[in-house]
């Protein structure tokens, strides 16, 4: 049997209107008793709201950008920045106004609050979000990633300043702030080995930068047409829009390339 691993956001969540396109619900209901269906995204346990009604159709999720992986309940992976390396990113955010979101698997502990803030946590749990009204961090917590957010040219600077953090954009206002050479590909292997599977039989489903690592490690890559340009590039198929039922297309190519 096939797996499929799936992002979220422009995946199966359309951020523009955000809700699951009907199609998409209509797609996971359809398949997955024919194939087995995985998460793989950026966000952590907390912000999955959108999607809790669905994860019933999941058999695991990769969350986190590979940092933090459950399957049946059971935790597969979960990983942790060094101190040196938050210490520097803390500091780089400090330096070029940038506004911090470190997360626990659980939790989000936030440098301020905004309108974008409250955009980007859309669909969190009720009192996972924690306001710090500034950087003073508990650097005790098992932080495994972040968010960072502010102006593209500020963003790159403090990628600069903190080589140990990879900085994965989204675009000109933000992106993920993640363990060095850590990706969905790191989580996607954790999951892959406890459960046995082969790559060589592993689909993958994304639409952004942070999905690379997770095409180049599967053997069938499907961009949606929505996709950022790294990604259409790389993808071995392109699908449509996630407004065009892009996610149900995506399936009715996989059922012709595997006649079934």
């Amino acid at each position: 049997m096939e797996k499929f691993i799936f992002d979220i956001d422009g995946t199966l969540y359309d951020n523009k209107t955000r809700t699951i396109p009907a199609s998409t619900v209509e797609a996971l209901e359809k398949y997955e008793n024919k194939y087995d269906l995985f998460l793989a995204t950026g966000r952590t346990k907390f912000i999955l709201g959108p999607l809790k009604p669905y994860l019933k159709h999941f058999k695991g999720m990769v969350l986190m950008n590979g940092d933090y992986v459950e399957y049946k309940g059971k935790i597969l992976r979960s990983e942790k920045f060094e101190q040196t390396d938050l210490l520097a990113l803390i500091k780089g955010c400090i330096e070029e106004d940038i506004v911090l979101a470190l997360t626990t698997p659980t939790d989000c502990y936030v440098s301020a609050t905004s309108d974008l803030i409250d955009r980007v946590l859309d669909g969190s749990d009720e009192g996972s979000i924690h306001d710090k009204n500034g950087y003073n961090y508990d650097l005790s917590l098992p932080y495994g990633m972040a968010w960072v957010l502010g102006d593209r040219a500020n963003l790159d600077r403090m990628a600069e300043k903190t080589p140990n953090v990879d900085v994965v954009p989204w675009g000109h206002y933000g992106g993920d702030a993640l363990i060095k050479n850590h990706s969905k590909a790191n989580g996607i292997k954790a999951m892959l080995e406890h459960l046995k599977y082969q790559e060589d039989n592993t689909f993958a489903i994304g639409n952004g930068d942070n999905d690379l690592e997770m095409f180049a490690l599967v053997k069938h890559s499907i961009a949606m047409g929505n996709s950022s340009e790294k990604a259409l590039k790389q993808a071995t198929y392109i699908t449509a829009d996630i407004s065009e039922d892009g996610f149900m297309k995506a399936f009715e190519y996989i059922d012709k390339i595997t006649k079934k």
